[in-house]
């Protein structure tokens, strides 16, 4: 054999190695695991970390959907301690907690507020007249809150 032809063959057979990889026996069933009903139409678009209503460290998730929902999650447990409706809002592009705790949601063009003493949402309404779309969103020091809009980002 040339030494072209044996290179040529080592080649070939680590491309083949490489591109059909031994995965096991044909012969050994593998394992079904029912993992529930997909999701194609939810999507979590924003979550930020804080502390929960109860002290906990929690993640607040806004799952998209009609309405977008606030999820409150406990960290440690990923268990749902609670879910707000985000009425008037069919996603949450960004979200806040401010210096005083409060978590801030940019809801559709609504900006929404969630109190973790009380443990509910209020929506303080549409955050500019003229846009149709609040993004993502900032907190300063003092507690004002800073977002961008579309489509003419005021």
């Amino acid at each position: 054999m040339k030494s072209g032809d044996f290179k040529m063959f080592l080649l070939l057979t680590l491309i083949f190695v490489i591109a059909f990889p031994k995965t096991g026996s044909a012969s050994q069933p593998g394992t079904v695991e029912k993992l529930g009903t997909m999701h194609h139409s939810i999507g979590i678009l924003s979550a930020v970390f804080g502390k929960g209503p109860n002290g906990e460290q929690a993640m607040y998730a806004v799952s998209s959907g009609s309405p977008a929902v606030l999820n409150v999650i406990n960290v440690d447990s990923g268990e749902k301690i609670s879910s707000h409706k985000l009425v008037g809002a069919a996603q949450g592009w960004g979200a806040v907690i401010a210096p005083d705790g409060r978590v801030y949601v940019a809801g559709s063009a609504n900006l929404y507020r969630y109190s973790p003493e009380t443990d509910t949402v209020e929506n303080l309404g549409r955050a500019v007249s003229t846009e149709s779309t609040l993004w993502r969103l900032k907190s300063d020091s003092e507690g004002r809150i800073y977002g961008g809009s579309f489509p003419n980002g005021k």
